[in-house]
């Protein structure tokens, strides 16, 4: 998994994975599991900040990621794995990743130090569980509002389109 594997929704795209052939020493050390976060480190671009976040939700391991990405393992007693995706997916929604990130030559790299620094609310795993259901909700809320809208704006430009032309 690369970079260019993230959507800007925060989503992974599998369709253009690139392969490469590595030993397998190699591979046990950037082999993706089920339910890993991918912070991309460094890419970016003038109107998108480096720091996207993704999770892996493949069960099929014969993924890795590539050196412009970081990946989190997490204690799973600690903390779920979906909670810790929505809260640092809602840091850079709030723009956090503007002060975390650097550009010493075209490609913007985040600071892996100040990223780390960032503290995390970590409530009982019941109430990080309830949060990120909640947070899910609105999301695939938004979504479908998102999507009536679109085909809502379709229709009536269309129709517009129709009294033009009479």
């Amino acid at each position: 998994m690369r970079n260019t594997n993230f959507d800007n929704k925060f989503n992974l795209n599998f369709e253009n994975v690139a392969q490469r052939l590595i030993t397998k020493d190699k591979f046990k050390k950037v082999q993706l599991k089920k339910e890993d976060i991918l912070i991309e480190k460094s890419g970016g671009s003038p109107i998108q900040p480096v720091g996207r976040v993704a999770i892996f939700e493949n069960n099929n391991e014969n993924y890795a990621f590539s050196n412009f990405l970081q990946c989190f393992r997490i204690n799973k007693q600690e903390c779920l794995p979906y909670y810790l995706f929505v809260y640092l997916k809602s840091i850079y929604n709030l723009g956090y990743m503007e002060y975390a990130q650097n550009q010493t030559t075209g490609i913007k790299n985040l600071i892996m130090e100040e990223y780390l620094s960032i503290p995390v609310l970590l409530p009982p795993l019941e109430i990080q569980k309830k949060i990120a259901e909640k947070i899910e909700f609105y999301y695939f809320q938004a979504k479908t509002l998102q999507k009536e809208a679109s085909e809502v704006l379709q229709k009536a430009k269309k129709e517009i389109e129709e009294m033009i032309l009479k």
